[in-house]
């Protein structure tokens, strides 16, 4: 996509901050610095580029104002412009990929240019074991965890991203551990890499993580037979298989939430597997979002409780707070489920790789155990912040922080400017929804308070009904009420 604009430079994109809050980001792009249309030839026309001598290149604003950004050359490549009023128009380009972090405001558009200059980017290597900013100490340990210091509160989250692997005889429906109850918590850290660049410090861990390959055959039996699930007995297997797991973890130096990555290579079937985020908070309950609303839901089960396995629904977001008002919170998109297991803490299930679908017959699933090439391929992605007393705060910054800034390329040939008037908007501690146009085309934002109390708002437009179709009252608004949902009008 392109965004055409007036009396821009050459070699320029534009970044937009789509969130109603301010808030940091890394960006990456591309950006074609040459290139040149070819007919019949295109071989000259590659070499012509590719032994081009490729200048030095710095990211600035529209002030002028330098932004620290890696910039690595990608080489000569392929590509083509669909004109309205001509044939297509192939061509080759040198291309170079930027990487820089930006701070923009609410729904801020930034435009940003490469041009002649050497880049202040910088990145090196450390052989430290501790990484330390003014929120956070973080050590690495052997078994590719780390423990985390909070600062904030003088509390210490021991043994996060501890992986952990458990057998699972159950089926899509239901976990079940193998009958040996076998449990492998963490494997063995095999290589560590800690780099500093200008704004923040990246931790980069591989781990070797050895687990049974699969459960014994037994289980296929118990599955034939129609075995319940409560009276399998299947073990795990004796035969052990290595499994590769890489993490990074981003900490920048301003506020913001940890950033994870963990990457997986399933090889492994019949198999739970869990990342802990452990801690010592003292607190029988837990908070996790369900649909416009944040549950609060007890930590650990209940006497009646029977299922040795209490893990509960994990939509985007779950926070621990103890009865001091500390905690922290995780975020994230695609695990189930999560369980606070006492002395050891909060686990959040990565992935299941079970054989069959379950219920009143046997029908196999063997896609569901993972291990194909086109599925056993995995990466999951964690925000984790702390906070001490704030925790709807915390909620949204853990939530926003998910976010990518929209970013694209941008035509240093134009011959009109399209602008919007975005209205100020301050949303306070509540929670951005969408933001969607009605039957009519007009634009709307929807909002909620998934907090037990009003929060404070500022927006000077009118409130609709939720279909938006009918205004119900005249802005401005300076607070939402408890557990309701808003739709306000936007001017653009």
């Amino acid at each position: 996509m392109r965004e055409n604009t007036q009396n821009i430079k050459k070699n320029s994109i534009c970044v937009i901050n789509t969130l109603p809050y301010r808030k940091l980001k890394e960006v990456e792009r591309e950006i074609e610095v040459d290139r040149k249309f070819f007919g019949i030839d295109f071989p000259e026309v590659f070499d012509s580029l590719s032994g081009k001598e490729i200048k030095s290149y710095k990211l600035v604003d529209e002030k002028g104002e330098e932004i620290p950004a890696e910039i690595t050359y990608l080489g000569t490549g392929f590509s083509y412009e669909l004109p309205n009023d001509k044939f297509r128009k192939p061509y080759f380009a040198n291309k170079i990929k930027i990487r820089f972090s930006l701070e923009l405001d609410s729904f801020e558009k930034k435009i940003l240019s490469l041009v002649e200059g050497q880049s202040s980017f910088e990145s090196k290597e450390m052989e430290e074991n501790i990484v330390e900013n003014a929120y956070y100490r973080i050590e690495i340990k052997d078994k590719a965890s780390l423990d985390i210091y909070d600062k904030t509160n003088q509390i210490t989250y021991k043994d996060v991203l501890t992986i952990e692997d458990t057998g699972d005889i159950g089926n899509e429906y239901i976990y079940r551990q193998s009958s040996d109850k076998l449990r492998i918590v963490g494997g063995k850290l095999i290589d560590k890499k800690i780099i500093r660049e200008n704004d923040k410090t990246i931790i980069r861990l591989k781990e070797k993580f050895s687990l049974p390959e699969g459960a014994e055959d037994k289980l296929k039996d118990e599955q034939i037979r129609l075995n319940d699930i409560t009276r399998r007995k299947a073990n795990r297997s004796k035969t052990y298989v290595d499994m590769i797991i890489e993490k990074e973890i981003k900490i920048f130096d301003k506020k913001a939430p940890i950033e994870i990555k963990i990457r997986i290579k399933n090889v492994s079937k019949d198999h739970r597997m869990r990342v802990l985020f452990g801690h010592d908070l003292k607190t029988d309950k837990v908070f996790a979002e369900s649909i416009f609303e944040c549950v609060k839901r007890k930590a650990y089960a209940p006497e009646t409780w029977k299922n040795p396995d209490y893990s509960q629904n994990f939509n985007r977001y779950v926070q621990v707070m103890d009865n001091d008002k500390r905690g922290f919170g995780v975020s994230a998109l695609g695990p189930a489920e999560y369980e606070m297991v006492e002395d050891e803490g909060l686990f959040i299930t990565l992935f299941r790789s079970v054989g069959e679908l379950g219920d009143w017959g046997y029908f196999p699933t063997p896609d569901a155990q993972l291990i194909k090439d086109e599925l056993r391929d995995m990466e999951f992605d964690f925000y984790f912040d702390s906070f001490k007393e704030d925790i709807d705060r915390n909620r949204r910054d853990i939530l926003k922080a998910r976010v990518d800034f929209f970013s694209l390329n941008l035509l240093d040939k134009n011959d009109k400017d399209i602008s919007l008037t975005i209205p100020k908007i301050d949303l306070g501690d509540n929670l951005f929804s969408t933001i969607f146009r009605n039957e009519e085309g007009e634009a709307f934002l929807r909002i909620f308070n998934p907090s037990p109390y009003s929060k404070a708002i500022d927006i000077s437009t009118d409130e609709y009904d939720i279909l938006a179709r009918n205004k119900i009252k005249d802005g401005p608004f300076g607070e939402i009420p408890p557990f309701e949902i808003k739709t306000f009008r936007l001017e653009l």
